[in-house]
């Protein structure tokens, strides 16, 4: 809108301009400056176009990239950040958006481990929590350590006491897998004896021991829970017989059923330990340990 007018008075020009005129042109007037005029509204009009053109590009570009990032951090948080507290099997289940993997699971022949250590709460009944946290911290990195050199999948920590198993992902075959559980147990069962040196040399009075307990047998293994709530993790009878076979080892000594003694008895001098009476279970259990003295 250009106002053409005889009213001349700079006041009356600054009300035009407020009310919302492009432009003011006092009579009397040059048809040529009339239409220099309203070409220069025309290329400004143009350029404004361009301008919002340009802005609503760059903000669909900003809102994009945005979003790509906050995917790349989320990722980042997710493979780095969460890998420490989640199973890879889960956290791979998480960056996928694999929701329907809640209800998802198969049953499989697994190798389950089971350590705790022995006497831990009246060991520790004198420490402050730090301390404490310190210890069991330093405790539970060294085994999740071990636990990946021979492939295993951190199941749950349940305070000191550990569950892993071997036969999911990244399985070979059911001998391999029992194998390699046994093998780890020896390696934690070594390293805790160096582990408990040093402890004692920083002022706990007494040594730590853990026990182990292995079986190998069928169980429901995948993701657990809810859309608010995953769990990667192994559930059946025979994890609580793994449990059961654990809590009846030797301090310092490793304990594993009669399938798990079958399928490694020629890699490791294991001795018969009678059959054991586990709670829950009808039939007794044969059962098989390695020497408290590695």
């Amino acid at each position: 809108m250009i106002l053409l007018t005889a009213k001349a008075d700079v006041t009356m020009k600054i009300e035009g301009l407020d009310l919302g005129a492009d432009d003011y042109i006092v009579k009397p007037f040059n048809s040529k400056e009339l239409l220099s005029r309203i070409r220069s509204q025309l290329r400004m009009q143009s350029l404004q176009k361009e301008v919002r053109s340009m802005r609503d590009q760059l903000l669909e570009m900003n809102a994009k990239l945005t979003g790509q990032v906050e995917l790349q951090v989320s990722e980042m948080m997710l493979t780095g950040k969460f890998r420490s507290y989640l199973p890879p099997e889960l956290v791979q289940t998480i960056l996928a958006r694999e929701m329907d993997a809640v209800v998802r699971s198969e049953r499989k022949e697994l190798t389950i481990f089971f350590s705790d250590i022995v006497s831990f709460t009246r060991i520790t009944e004198d420490a402050d929590p730090e301390r404490l946290a310190r210890l069991l911290n330093h405790y539970l990195s060294e085994m999740t350590l071990i636990a990946r050199q021979f492939q295993g999948t951190i199941d749950k920590f349940i305070g000191d006491a550990i569950l892993i198993h071997f036969g999911h992902h990244g399985a070979v075959d059911p001998v391999t897998d029992a194998r390699r559980a046994v093998e780890m147990a020896v390696a934690m069962q070594k390293r805790m004896k160096e582990l408990s040196e040093e402890w004692l040399f920083a002022g706990f009075s007494e040594p730590f021991q853990i026990r182990c307990g292995i079986h190998t047998g069928f169980a429901a293994v995948g993701n657990f829970g809810s859309a608010e709530r995953l769990d990667y993790t192994v559930i059946g009878s025979n994890v609580n017989l793994a449990s059961r076979i654990q809590a009846q080892a030797d301090p310092g000594g490793i304990l594993a059923s009669h399938t798990t003694w079958a399928y490694t008895r020629t890699d490791f001098a294991w001795e018969s330990r009678g059959q054991l009476e586990a709670k829950g279970f009808y039939k007794k259990v044969p059962v098989y340990g390695l020497p408290a003295s590695l």
